[in-house]
């Protein structure tokens, strides 16, 4: 199973507690996972209106000032057992990555070699646009300045004839999903360690 949390994004939160957020301007329910002693890699998370909406020392978001749910989800819903996806598709968007094209053009590939080995003969776009799309991933000047979407599906259209219906290259953002994801986690740890005394 795909997972957005790294090991340093687990290890990053392992020692934070829950503690109940305050101030004058704090959210009526509003709780913060901190490290004791440090505001190092903290988040806020508060039930503002109907969404929840989650800040601190991690950035998330576009403009890195916090980011907030769809309508209609409550503490006790971010405390639950949630799939990384699930929890995902609350906050964020897919965007086309560039790293994420490359696992899929490499992710294909793999599949129509095995496909090819299972069915001799089998007629796969994917084989027989390999070693196209192997130079495409190896250009030296895509390691440094990578291509955006346009530029890619102007290769994958023009060289390939590729007619774009499935682009890879489309995630939440990885970054973002994990830490988003590790937050998570931790608060629904914290939050049954506080329930079970």
């Amino acid at each position: 199973m795909k997972t957005y949390v790294t090991d340093y994004m687990k290890e990053s939160l392992a020692n934070h507690v829950l503690q109940p957020a305050e101030g004058n301007n704090v959210a009526a329910l509003a709780h913060r996972i901190v490290k004791p002693g440090s505001m190092y890699y903290s988040a806020y998370i508060s039930e503002v209106a109907t969404s929840l909406c989650i800040t601190g020392d991690i950035c998330l978001g576009a403009n890195n000032h916090g980011i907030v749910s769809a309508p209609g989800y409550k503490m006790d819903w971010f405390a639950g057992q949630l799939s990384e996806g699930y929890l995902c598709e609350k906050f964020l968007r897919h965007e086309w990555q560039w790293a994420v094209a490359i696992e899929g053009i490499q992710w294909q590939i793999r599949e129509a070699i095995k496909e090819e080995e299972v069915t001799v003969g089998l007629e796969s776009w994917w084989l027989d646009n390999a070693d196209k799309l192997q130079k495409f991933l190896e250009s030296p000047g895509w390691k440094y300045d990578t291509p955006n979407m346009t530029e890619f599906y102007e290769f994958m259209s023009d060289e390939l004839g590729d007619d774009g219906t499935d682009l890879p290259g489309y995630d939440y953002p990885r970054v973002q999903a994990g830490w988003l994801c590790a937050i998570q986690q931790r608060y629904s740890e914290l939050s049954k360690e506080t329930k079970n005394g």
